[in-house]
């Protein structure tokens, strides 16, 4: 028998109770799919619409920056000035995303 989660198999202890996950990961990753299937299922039977994913807007690009924003031209060398490289618009979860994909794409 595999982990419910990853499907990876399991190695299991004679006069034990059988693992169901391999992980602390894997149990909460499980749990939380299975209980959003569970909340879309009533909202559904409730006569509510399926949750369509959330799509940012599209953001207008600046015509012209200002003299005070650094040159975007300018490869980084570190965190710092990666971060001072960030859209000012971008707040919360936006702005480290765009970060993570920036330091990937910089090896920062």
């Amino acid at each position: 028998m595999g982990c419910k989660h990853c499907k990876k198999d399991l190695e299991h202890l004679p006069g034990k109770r059988k693992k169901e996950f391999c992980n602390d990961t894997c149990r909460s990753n499980f749990w939380q799919k299975e209980r959003r299937k569970k909340n879309n299922a009533m909202k559904l039977a409730k006569g509510k619409k399926e949750p369509e994913p959330v799509v940012p807007p599209e953001k207008e690009e600046p015509k012209e920056q200002p003299k005070s924003v650094p040159d975007t031209n300018a490869r980084p060398k570190t965190l710092d000035q990666l971060k001072a490289l960030c859209p000012s618009e971008l707040k919360g979860f936006d702005r480290s995303e765009w970060i993570g994909k920036k330091r990937q794409e910089y090896g920062i």
